[in-house]
């Protein structure tokens, strides 16, 4: 079980380290000539800023299994705050 936890939460956070570098590369070779506004920035920095603190989780539950579901957790309470608030 903590093997199928671990190698399931890595892939996790490989996914949405790819989605992030994928929206990168989209803004800077072609959709970066349309506007910004102030509420999608902070909300692509919110994003950005959870999947950080995924990858951590996924990558301390190698060692401590308590802080990872602790960190995993905080994400996914943060993850469902933000997709309510930003959600359009």
């Amino acid at each position: 079980m903590r093997w199928a936890a671990r190698v399931i939460g890595l892939l996790a956070a490989v996914f949405l380290l790819v989605i992030l570098i994928g929206e990168v590369v989209a803004e800077v070779t072609g959709g970066g000539l349309e506007p910004t506004y102030q509420d999608d920035t902070i909300a692509g920095i919110l994003i950005g800023v959870l999947g950080v603190i995924a990858l951590a989780g996924c990558i301390v539950s190698w060692w401590h299994e308590r802080l990872a579901a602790l960190l995993l957790f905080i994400t996914a309470l943060s993850l469902g705050i933000h997709i309510g608030v930003y959600a359009h």
